[in-house]
């Protein structure tokens, strides 16, 4: 019988991790691995929408380091481990010093939304600080590296940049946020 993709072994609340070890599909570590993957699709849909090959190559980049970070976080490598060094928060700094020479700090706290692009930012970005929470745990209770909390700390602001980016080069007229006192 061919492989199927349902086995049937997660009908009673459990999944496994790349280790092997069984967890509750509510435990931490599948939380944070679980907000990994959320925020790699949503990467793949400001990929699919922009039209910056630029942009583009960076967001796939990105998204192969998510999954890169989902892969040592459930230690769910055969062979050699991927990792995340140094260089890939660089090189989001690097993009992040881009744009904001782009812009020249003319940006400001608004209400999300504008146009798709900008809106799928603000989502990304949201679910790449709920990742960061959640790895930051996990990284914490089982005392592992913190680079991957770093990156996506760093991403957290690209994505912010890059909505902002969005915002200027479409010449989108965004809402002020305007708070009640």
């Amino acid at each position: 019988m061919a492989n199927r993709i349902y086995t049937r072994k997660g009908d009673d609340g459990t999944t496994i991790i790349g280790n092997g070890l069984r967890l509750p599909k509510y435990d931490d570590h599948i939380e944070a691995l679980g907000a990994l993957e959320e925020l790699t699709s949503y990467l793949g849909i400001l990929r699919d929408l922009t039209s910056w090959p630029n942009i583009s190559e960076k967001l796939t980049i990105i998204q192969n380091n998510l999954l890169s970070c989902a892969a040592i976080l459930s230690e769910s490598y055969s062979g050699r481990k991927p990792v995340i060094s140094q260089q890939d928060i660089e090189l989001i700094e690097g993009e992040i010093d881009k744009i904001d020479a782009i812009l020249m700090g003319g940006y400001s706290v608004t209400v999300p939304g504008g146009h798709p692009l900008v809106s799928y930012c603000d989502v990304a970005r949201s679910i790449c600080r709920r990742a960061e929470r959640q790895v930051a745990l996990v990284s914490d209770k089982y005392n592992t590296d913190k680079i991957i909390v770093a990156y996506l700390n760093r991403l957290s602001d690209y994505l912010y940049m890059l909505s902002q980016f969005f915002v200027k080069a479409l010449n989108i007229k965004q809402v002020e946020w305007k708070p009640n006192y």
